[in-house]
């Protein structure tokens, strides 16, 4: 894929997770600890995600995203396949997930937490320094 063609796919990407409605971030004072829920060994856990309009919590951990729901803390399942994550991304309109996996993005489907398809890209798309 050229290089033009990721740039266009993420910017729409990041466009439609915007559009979703999402909380506007506020100081750390506003949030408290409501709930536990255990979710396997501690180690290698990398990156959460909420997604609001579901109440679904995304959990990166070593090869698979963890999913939660975000009102009882029961687990829903997991997305397969997708190693060292450091970014999601869930379009609840298109029911979409968006996961960066390595060299690629992993693109799965809401409800069945399947992955679809992966798009290659040419670098980590994580920005590292």
């Amino acid at each position: 894929m050229a290089p033009g063609k990721f740039l266009l796919i993420a910017s729409a990407l990041m466009g439609m997770a915007a559009c979703t409605g999402s909380p506007r971030y506020t100081s750390a004072l506003d949030y408290m600890q409501s709930k536990a829920t255990s979710m396997g060994p501690p180690e290698d856990w990398n990156y959460v995600h909420v997604d609001p309009v579901q109440a679904r919590i995304y959990v990166a951990h070593q090869a698979q995203i963890e999913v939660v729901d975000a009102t009882s803390g029961a687990p829903l399942g997991a997305v397969s396949g997708v190693h060292g994550t450091q970014g999601i991304v869930t379009v609840p309109a298109l029911n979409r997930g968006y996961a960066e996996s390595g060299n690629e993005i992993a693109v799965f489907d809401l409800h069945s937490l399947k992955v679809l398809t992966r798009i290659l890209v040419t670098r980590r798309p994580v920005a590292y320094p």
